[in-house]
């Protein structure tokens, strides 16, 4: 048996097509505290799954497990390490890059997941966590 079919059952996943408009509107949405903002889409849709499948599918991912190295690879690596490999699981996956400014005034790389409700999630890549976008932290450049 192939260890995807043993992991979660069925090859197929289950998304939802969505129209590149509808991406940049959320996107727009979530980036509305700042002015100075870049979003960089390079398609014209993309695959909306759930969450509880991209959950079950990021613990069978290796990304957490590297580690970081400083400015060789950090955050930003993570990031970009996370988008890849999500996008080998799910071609089209509505995932991004994107960079943040942290309440504090750091900035960090991180993934956004956009689900199949319009949801947008923060997934840390480095931790595996995923927490409910937050408005307070200013995203700079989304790109995908």
């Amino acid at each position: 048996m192939n260890i995807f079919k043993k992991l979660f059952g069925k090859t197929e996943i289950q998304k939802e097509l969505a129209s590149d408009n509808f991406v940049k509107q959320v996107l727009e949405g979530i980036c509305c505290k700042n002015k100075g903002y870049t979003i960089y889409l390079t398609q014209e849709r993309y695959y909306l799954v759930d969450l509880d499948r991209f959950e079950r599918w990021l613990k069978s991912d290796f990304t957490d497990s590297k580690q970081y190295i400083n400015e060789f690879f950090d955050c930003s690596h993570f990031a970009f390490q996370l988008l890849v490999s999500a996008n080998n699981w799910c071609p089209g996956i509505a995932l991004f890059w994107i960079s943040i400014t942290k309440e504090d005034g750091t900035k960090h790389a991180m993934n956004l997941l956009i689900d199949k409700h319009g949801d947008a999630w923060l997934v840390e890549p480095q931790t595996d966590e995923i927490k409910k976008f937050d408005r307070r932290w200013g995203v700079n450049l989304i790109i995908k």
